[in-house]
């Protein structure tokens, strides 16, 4: 992966979800790579309040940025290069919704903003990849059922368990075990984990 001190995303029209109450941003110092990216916050929601700070964010390197969705209490991470498996992991335990490196797509950041403000928990292809190193061979070839595919389908679409039930007509105690059979079988436990790791595994 190249990275360079400057990175130019292309500008993005910014649909009416993006338009919300304001975002933080964290750095663990006054960095070109945070200014680019409160650049980019603002070029999606015009007039939406961005202010930044150097205060310390867990588990955040000096390569990287944390954004805080105000209203949601959403987080999304941006990797201003390579993360490795463990500094990922670490971002997903402490509850980060979604996450991104810095040669994410225009879709892929598009889709990254979009989940601080409701959309489905996200995670970039860049680092689908990093967690794929970390899958193990038992894994790679773990086996769900056909209805647990649905469901899997289905968080990583960001339905919540009450929507889940209504789609497949199913009881929201029964979505529950469901999940917790994929978890098992995933090893991993939050939604987040189990989107990206069931993208790392092409399962869906």
């Amino acid at each position: 992966m190249k990275t360079s001190a400057v990175v130019r995303y292309p500008r993005l029209d910014a649909p009416a979800l993006l338009r919300t109450p304001g975002f933080a941003v964290y750095a663990t110092r006054n960095s070109l790579f945070s200014a680019l990216v409160s650049a980019l916050l603002e070029s999606l929601s015009p007039g939406t309040p961005v202010e930044v700070s150097d205060l310390p964010a867990a588990n955040l390197r000096e390569t990287d940025v944390l954004v805080e969705q105000k209203l949601t209490g959403r987080r999304l991470v941006v990797f201003g290069s390579a993360p490795t498996p463990q500094a990922v992991a670490g971002h997903l335990d402490a509850g980060v919704y979604s996450l991104v490196g810095v040669d994410a797509s225009r879709a892929e950041l598009l889709a990254s903003i979009e989940s601080l403000s409701g959309g489905p928990a996200f995670v970039s292809s860049s680092i689908v990849r990093v967690l794929a190193g970390e899958v193990s061979t038992p894994q790679s070839h773990v086996t769900l059922t056909p209805r647990e595919r649905e469901v899997l389908r289905l968080v990583v679409d960001g339905n919540s368990n009450k929507e889940m039930a209504g789609i497949l007509c199913l009881s929201p105690n029964t979505v529950r075990s469901h999940l917790q059979s994929i978890s098992a079988k995933l090893g991993v436990g939050s939604r987040a984990k189990l989107a990206a790791r069931a993208r790392a595994l092409g399962i869906v």
